[in-house]
């Protein structure tokens, strides 16, 4: 809720996908963010209602599933407002971790005049030569972005 409140106020989040065939159940949902208000009077009253209806976007999705625009924007907020270093993202699985690369490699183009992004999957499936890349470090005007699952992270201290 903060970083929609206060850094990404004009961040638009989709809807919750319409049902599939092998849509997520129910009670897999949080079917709770569908009532009118609900969202606000969980967060008391202390975000807008702007911010409490993107929130509801957000949470009336399945359970799980990843707002890959909000991570991208998130990462592009910090490469726009914060000096240089790295950024770590967590997601929860390989095809997350793609999906997630493929978002980030949209928004690059918005800092490409003054920066260029050096994007590292980190998950079991990269091969180890790969993987140890993340090690490496950046030249001036680049910024490391490592997109990993908490397992990778745990089994390779960055």
């Amino acid at each position: 809720e903060d970083i929609l409140e206060k850094l990404l106020p004009d961040y638009v989040p989709a809807g919750p996908p319409p049902p599939k065939k092998n849509a997520a159940k129910a009670e897999e949902r949080n079917l709770w963010a569908t009532e009118p208000g609900a969202v606000q009077r969980r967060l008391r009253g202390q975000y807008s209602e702007s911010t409490c209806t993107r929130l509801q976007n957000i949470v009336r999705r399945p359970l799980g599933m990843v707002e890959f625009s909000l991570l991208a924007q998130v990462v592009l907020h910090v490469a726009l407002n914060e000096g240089p270093g790295a950024v770590l993202v967590f997601v929860p699985g390989w095809q997350d971790i793609a999906d997630c690369i493929k978002e980030l490699e949209r928004l690059e183009v918005q800092v490409q005049d003054y920066e260029r992004w050096r994007i590292f999957p980190l998950h079991s499936m990269v091969p180890p030569a790969d993987q140890n890349r993340i090690f490496q470090p950046v030249h001036d005007g680049e910024r490391k972005i490592i997109v990993s699952t908490n397992i990778a992270e745990t089994s390779i201290t960055v």
